[in-house]
Parts: structure tokens; sequence; C-alpha cells
């Protein structure tokens, strides 16, 4: 897939979207695949997400009915 509806906005592979792990956060738009639970994202950072859960990663997978954009 390339793209998909976050918050009711279609958005594409590179897009920056918003989520919360710990504390808001957000990260680049890489993949969006069908999972039996929704529409997974998986979401990239440069220098690596925040929080406890997981900080440090530069990767992370989130529903995108978890996500929002700004």
């Amino acid at each position: 897939m390339k793209s998909t509806k976050v918050d009711g906005t279609v958005v594409h592979i590179g897009d920056t979207i918003d989520f919360k792990s710990d504390i808001e956060q957000y990260g680049t738009l890489k993949q969006i695949s069908r999972t039996p639970n929704g529409i997974a994202l998986v979401l990239t950072s440069t220098y690596g997400f925040h929080g406890d859960y997981i900080g440090g990663q530069r990767e992370t997978e989130v529903l995108a009915k978890d996500c929002w954009v700004d």
C-alpha cells in the first residue's frame, strides 16, 4: 500500500505522522500494511524515538487508528 487514511486525512509514504507512545511524538511514514488488528504504519525517526517503551529505536509500528496528522 502506498497511501491510507489517518484521522480522516489521506497520507502517503514519506509523510509525517503523529502518535503517542509514552509521550506524543512523530515519525516519517515508511510502510503501510494490513494486519488482523487494522492498518499498521511503520514510522521512522532519524535520531530515534523518545520514552520508556520505544526510546532510542529508530523504527516503530503503530496502528493507523492510534495516529493523527497535524
